[in-house]
């Protein structure tokens, strides 16, 4: 069924009677990307040549033929997408007339098209703007120099990284977790290894052999060579990521200890609360006690990777939290 015709029109001294011809018949608004034929069945034939039309400014080829037995002034109407599209006739240019047409959406219902449009046209620029702004698009922005948090504040971000808030997992809960099940690899190593108990000589270390002081038998035989080897090792990049959550969190954790220890007016709560916390983040830190041998984080992420374990989304919230206010925290030194 077709909508319900959508029109601003003016020049009522012209009535061009426009319509479309379809497979479906004569109707006032094609279907979306339907075929179709514009029958202008209120203009004289005799007048076709002088009349013009036009679709949003773009003027249309007419021309005259027979439709249901008699001569009227026709267009070929291109398939057109949902959407508004202004018709435009003139008659010898003294005459004229629009009509704003409006085409819905044939897989989608009204109620759904009008949400969509609002969802462009309100709630895509406001997440585009959020997007920007988690990026660091500043550009153009004078940054005030940040002010030194306090003393609660700081107490506040600390717990809230530990402990976590809302649907957000704390660092002590995601130590416990990865400790159950830490992410490790097969590293590939190259021990040297007497010859007769290598297994697989690598070829890559074989001039270094015959060439080591001391290395060769009477026989010019090679006393020891480098096996290719693997062991079992969690240091991957994800483990190194969740240390320096780890070492950062236990970082802020002692500094604020040592301020509340120098803070005689500091309720008791606060004091409770972080020995509180202090004691579950030892505890955490002694369950992943494997993220001792991993090695430091070299640099910040700055990409985004295809991480292999759901832990490592889940250190990430808590990284969230720890780096949140780190501009502030490094103001106060």
């Amino acid at each position: 069924m077709a909508s319900p015709l959508s029109s601003e029109t003016s020049g009522e001294a012209l009535n061009p009677g426009l319509t479309f011809r379809t497979q479906r018949g004569v109707t006032d608004v094609p279907a979306e990307w339907e075929p179709a034929t514009i029958v202008l069945e209120g203009v004289p034939p005799e007048e076709w040549r002088s009349v013009r039309l036009f679709l949003n400014g773009r003027p249309l080829p007419v021309c005259l033929e027979a439709v249901g037995g008699a001569e009227r002034v026709t267009a070929d109407w291109e398939r057109a997408s949902s959407g508004t599209w202004m018709l435009e006739v003139s008659l010898g240019g003294t005459s004229r007339w629009s009509h704003l047409l409006r085409i819905r959406p044939a897989k989608i219902s009204a109620d759904a098209f009008a949400a969509m449009l609002d969802d462009l046209e309100s709630g895509l620029p406001t997440s585009i703007a959020v997007g920007l702004d988690r990026l660091g698009a500043f550009t153009g922005l004078d940054w005030r120099p940040p002010r030194p948090a306090t003393l609660a504040q700081e107490a506040e971000q600390v717990r809230r990284a530990l402990e976590g808030g809302r649907d957000r997992p704390g660092l002590i809960a995601t130590l416990h977790e990865v400790a159950r099940d830490p992410h490790g690899i097969l590293a590939p190593i190259r021990p040297w290894v007497p010859a007769e108990r290598a297994r697989r000589p690598s070829p890559v270390d074989l001039p270094a052999a015959f060439a080591k002081p001391g290395n060769l038998t009477e026989g010019l035989r090679p006393l020891k060579l480098a096996d290719c080897r693997v062991e079992h090792s969690f240091d991957v990049y994800e483990n190194r990521l969740l240390r320096a959550f780890r070492d950062q969190a236990g970082m802020r954790l002692r500094r604020v200890m040592r301020w509340l220890a120098r803070s005689p007016a500091v309720p008791l709560e606060t004091n409770d609360v972080m020995s509180r916390l202090s004691d579950g983040f030892a505890a955490a830190c002694r369950a992943a006690a494997f993220l001792d041998g991993v090695g430091a984080l070299r640099s910040a992420p700055k990409t985004l990777t295809r991480l292999c374990h759901i832990f490592v989304d889940r250190a990430h919230e808590a990284q969230v939290l720890i780096w949140d206010h780190a501009a502030s925290a490094a103001a106060c030194h």
